[in-house]
C-alpha cells in the first residue's frame, strides 16, 4: 500500500485498522478545564505496520479550541484531524465547513487534508472539552490505549 497515493477505500481501511501506542498515554491528563496542552505520541498499525504521530494541541487562551490529528510518520500527511472551534473552513471546491470540523485524507487535494467535513455526532457525540473529544477521536481512529 503506497501511503502517498491512497484511495478512499484504503483510507477507510487504515482508519479502521487497530493502532497501538508505542509509549504510555494517559488520556486523563487531558481532563483539565484550562491550560496549554501539546502532546505527541507515536503509534503503529497492527496489520500494515504503518507508523503514525498523534498530536493533541490546546492553547492557553481559548480552552474550548483544540485540535487532534493523526499523521503518517513517513510523509507527514494527515490521515484524520479534528478541529474544534478553530473557525469555519473553506474547502477547495468552495463549500464551507463549520467552526468545528473533521479533515480526512483525500488524494484529490494537496495537502491531503485540505477538505473539511462537518462533524458526525454519531462518532463525536461530545466535543465540549478536549477529554471527551480525544476519547471519541481515539475510538474513531481505532487507537488502542495502554
Amino acid at each position: 500500500m503506497e501511503i502517498r497515493d491512497l484511495t478512499n477505500q484504503q483510507v477507510d481501511i487504515i482508519i479502521e485498522e487497530l493502532k497501538n501506542m508505542l509509549s504510555h498515554f494517559d488520556i486523563n491528563t487531558l481532563n483539565t478545564p484550562f491550560g496549554k496542552i501539546k502532546s505527541r505520541n507515536m503509534l503503529v498499525s497492527d496489520i500494515n505496520n504503518i507508523n503514525f504521530k498523534l498530536s493533541i494541541h490546546r492553547g492557553n487562551r481559548e480552552p474550548e479550541r483544540f485540535s487532534l490529528d493523526l499523521r503518517f510518520n513517513d510523509t507527514h500527511d494527515c490521515l484524520v484531524r479534528l478541529d474544534v472551534k478553530g473557525g469555519a473552513h473553506t474547502n477547495p471546491d468552495g463549500t464551507v465547513a463549520p467552526n468545528s470540523h473533521l479533515h480526512i485524507y483525500n488524494n484529490i487535494y494537496n495537502p491531503k487534508d485540505s477538505f473539511a467535513h462537518p462533524i458526525d455526532l454519531k462518532y463525536f457525540p461530545n466535543i465540549s472539552n478536549l477529554y471527551y473529544a480525544a476519547d471519541s477521536f481515539l475510538d474513531y481512529t481505532n487507537v488502542k490505549r495502554i
